[in-house]
């Protein structure tokens, strides 16, 4: 980069110089007398004048990257990586042409904000709100759906994803582009919800805004690459990022001739008084896989660069980091700043698994951004709670700071909080769904009915150890934070619903209280004697078959069952199994969860494909694959689901390699082994270590 810049300086140079000194014969550069008939000489001079204009060129880019915290590690990353890479004298070096980064839009540049995409409230605005547009009344119920599930006061609807692609396609039919653009600049001069002091249309990361003109200074060519309305993409960003619009890809619908009516685009030709117009017909929703078959049609080139922040973005970060031509990075933007931001933290959890499986680094809005929309703009926490209240501890009083939303509230360390952390402590919210809240730090502790009976689940979050490591960012944890942190359970358990609503502690998180169906469908299954086939069909072990033929009427004292939160979401799932001692005691052929608030089959075992409970939660299963083959691999059960999440797995398998038959693989969904000593193997294993609860029998 320094020696391209040189050569676009030095004829700026000379011709100022030849045209100071043109009817001389001579330049005067800083005092001195140049002729310039003599070329070697003056290109010497102004070499040795250049020293100090590339230095400030440089700083100047590296002061482009602003509004970053002080010491973040994801800036010091971004910037080895793009000085490494246009240094000319670097093996990394990447030429002008082939540098080419893309960024997601909603979540990446912009805010999604509260509480759903600018597209989704966009929509839901001209389905709803717009008198000018009549939509049909199938448009209107998904609006009114949709409305409710992003305000978190309804399910999202079935397949909310392509039928919002086309809905919306609908909805905006007949518009020229730039009328819709028009619209769009419209819309983004409203209030953005949830926040004060900030538009819909200025809703956009300032640090990510910075990084995007830092690499326009490097000669990146940087694209967004968006699930949102390419047209609507164009108005987001005009004006506000130095990207152009022909490096915009987006959802695309297609596009006909205003007279066109419906001939095909073949049968028709475009008339002197025709116009261009929306045809409202999907043509690409570019999530997933589809942003990566975009970015190779209409860039052509494999990015070295990708920005992102959802599993919508997976796919085009590993089609970056797979370049095989020049080093790549890719980057995942995690919300996980709850005072600045509304953030997500089961989503957190799940992309930084993701992330440290896959090479993708991360940025944390809460550690990296300085700011994100800006200093004034704040939350706005203003939202009463109309479904419960909780009372503080008097001795903690002047020490936290409450933050009210319409479903919970939120608990701050005001000492931490001045420190420069983010003070949160936890958080208490009422949920009427469970699939609103399920998985990450997310912790259920009973249920509440309001005064019309509606059931709410009530949740405890905690906050992750790598957004509020005191470790590591000071000598130690204020004390008053630690008293709430620690005190939380209490404090939750003054929970008083509002109207004529009860709280119950522990209502919806027992075993005892889950899973009588089940058991009594089990005892069935013993005193009927089902065979395998049947046991099978009621999504059953075929082991109870075994017991059965091999104690007959004491079958029922040989199976038992017991409980526990196998996945640390506060609520129990149900293990089943043959009642033994010693190495098979707490062996477990069935396991149930609860999802949605019922019972839910997880997985079955046998004789030689076994499950146990870990201690710190999660199950193992312990399999045999014949005499040279034994193998642990350890799973999560995901929250409200019955998905077995990989994790740690160890084996010995002598068919694989004899000599060396050790290997681990470290929880990725394909599996993948990797080889290693015996000692390692048994450090590894040694942390698998098994849960063997007393199983109470069937027969009780």
């Amino acid at each position: 980069m320094k020696r391209t810049m040189i050569k676009k300086i030095i004829p700026g140079l000379i011709t100022a110089a030849m045209v100071s000194g043109l009817f001389s014969g001579c330049a005067n550069m800083d005092g001195m007398n140049i002729n310039i008939n003599d070329p070697e000489k003056l290109a010497g001079m102004i070499t040795d004048e250049l020293k100090d204009v590339e230095v400030t060129a440089s700083d100047e880019k590296k002061a482009a990257l602003e509004y970053w915290s002080e010491g973040s590690e994801a800036a010091a990353s971004i910037r080895d990586y793009v000085e490494k890479v246009t240094d000319e004298d670097s093996d990394a070096f990447i030429p002008v042409e082939d540098r080419i980064a893309v960024f997601d839009l909603d979540g990446t540049l912009m805010g999604e904000l509260y509480p759903s995409y600018f597209e989704y409230m966009m929509f839901i605005h001209r389905a709803l709100d717009d008198e000018s547009y009549e939509a049909p009344e199938d448009m209107k119920e998904f609006a009114q759906a949709l409305n409710l599930a992003v305000h978190k006061e309804g399910d999202m609807p079935d397949n909310s994803e392509r039928l919002h692609a086309e809905f919306a396609g609908l909805s905006y039919k007949g518009m020229t582009p730039d009328e819709l653009k028009e619209y769009t600049r419209e819309f983004m001069k409203s209030e953005a919800e949830g926040f004060n002091n900030l538009k819909r249309g200025d809703a956009f990361y300032k640090p990510m805004v910075s990084l995007v003109k830092y690499l326009d200074a490097y000669d990146f060519q940087c694209y967004v690459v968006s699930g949102s309305d390419r047209t609507v993409v164009r108005a987001l960003i005009e004006d506000l990022i130095p990207i152009p619009e022909n490096r915009v890809i987006g959802m695309t619908y297609t596009r006909v001739a205003s007279g066109q009516e419906d001939k095909d685009g073949l049968d028709y030709q475009y008339q002197p008084e025709d116009k261009v117009i929306l045809g409202g017909d999907l043509v690409i929703k570019t999530i997933k896989m589809n942003k990566v078959s975009k970015i190779s049609e209409e860039i052509g080139k494999v990015p070295v660069l990708a920005f992102g922040n959802t599993s919508g973005d997976m796919s085009m970060q590993q089609y970056t980091l797979n370049n095989d031509k020049y080093e790549s990075q890719a980057y995942m933007v995690l919300c996980d700043d709850f005072e600045r931001e509304y953030g997500n933290q089961e989503k957190v959890d799940t992309l930084t698994k993701w992330c440290d499986e896959h090479g993708v680094k991360t940025i944390s809005m809460a550690m990296d951004f300085a700011t994100i929309y800006g200093d004034d703009v704040t939350i706005n926490t203003e939202a009463e709670n109309k479904i419960f209240e909780i009372t503080m501890p008097e001795d903690l009083d002047g020490t936290y700071d409450v933050k009210s939303y319409k479903n919970g509230y939120a608990v701050y360390d005001k000492e931490a909080e001045d420190a420069g952390f983010g003070g949160y402590a936890f958080s208490v919210y009422a949920y009427e769904n469970p699939s609103d809240y399920a998985g990450g730090m997310d912790e259920k502790v009973g249920e509440i009915k309001d005064g019309d009976k509606t059931l709410y689940d009530i949740v405890v979050e905690y906050p992750s150890d790598v957004q509020y490591d005191y470790e590591k960012y000071t000598d130690k944890m204020p004390e008053s934070y630690e008293k709430l942190y620690d005190g939380a359970e209490d404090i939750v358990k003054t929970l008083d619903p509002l109207g004529e609503g009860d709280f119950e502690w522990g209502a919806g998180c027992k075993g005892e209280d889950l899973y009588g169906d089940v058991i009594e469908k089990f005892k069935t299954a013993m005193e009927e004697k089902w065979d395998s086939n049947k046991l099978e069909e009621e999504d059953m072990s075929p082991e109870y078959n075994a017991v059965t033929v091999a104690y007959g009427g004491d079958a029922m004292s040989k199976v038992g069952y017991a409980y526990m939160d196998l996945n640390n979401d506060g609520v129990e799932e149900l293990m089943v199994g043959e009642i033994a001692e010693g190495d098979l005691k707490g062996t477990i052929y069935d396991i149930y969860t609860i999802v949605d608030r019922k019972p839910a089959h997880v997985v079955s075992g046998s004789a030689r494909d076994r499950y146990y409970a870990l201690e710190y939660g999660m199950i193992c299963n312990e399999y045999s694959g014949g005499a040279d083959l034994t193998g642990w691999q350890s799973y999560d059960i995901e929250p409200n689901t019955v998905n077995l999440l990989p994790q740690l797995g160890v084996k010995e398998d002598g068919y694989e390699d004899k000599d060396n038959p050790w290997f681990v693989n470290y929880g990725s969904s394909d599996e993948e082994w990797e080889k290693i000593d015996e000692e390692k193997f048994d450090e590894y294993k040694s942390r698998l270590v098994y849960v063997r609860p007393d199983f109470t029998p069937l027969s009780k």
